[in-house]
């Protein structure tokens, strides 16, 4: 019997920078920083998601506040501790990320 794999975790979201990017770490040379997406919900309403982009997927110069992105990816977790106190980061963590034209 063959076995089928349901791909998970996977997310692809279209929406605008609205903050300029913050650094969050570096690794092996590679340095990821943090920007705020805003995706509109059919509602019309839109939901502020931290994308967490690598200096190696794309010249960060590049994403500019107001820029329409489009990134496809994962949705990734990590516990911070802060005031004494554990706190879970949610972010996109973009396997490819595309400009688009409004």
């Amino acid at each position: 019997m063959e076995r089928k794999e349901i791909e998970k975790n996977n997310v692809k979201l279209l929406g605008t920078v609205i903050s300029e990017g913050v650094h969050s770490h570096d690794v092996y040379g590679e340095s990821f920083y943090f920007y705020d997406l805003s995706v509109k919900r059919t509602s019309e309403n839109a939901d502020i998601i931290p994308v967490l982009i690598s200096n190696r997927l794309v010249n960060l110069n590049d994403i500019k506040v107001g820029s329409h992105i489009m990134v496809e990816g994962q949705v990734r977790s990590y516990n911070k501790f802060e005031n004494d106190r554990n706190k879970l980061i949610l972010s996109v963590f973009p396997l490819s990320l595309t400009f688009v034209s409004d």
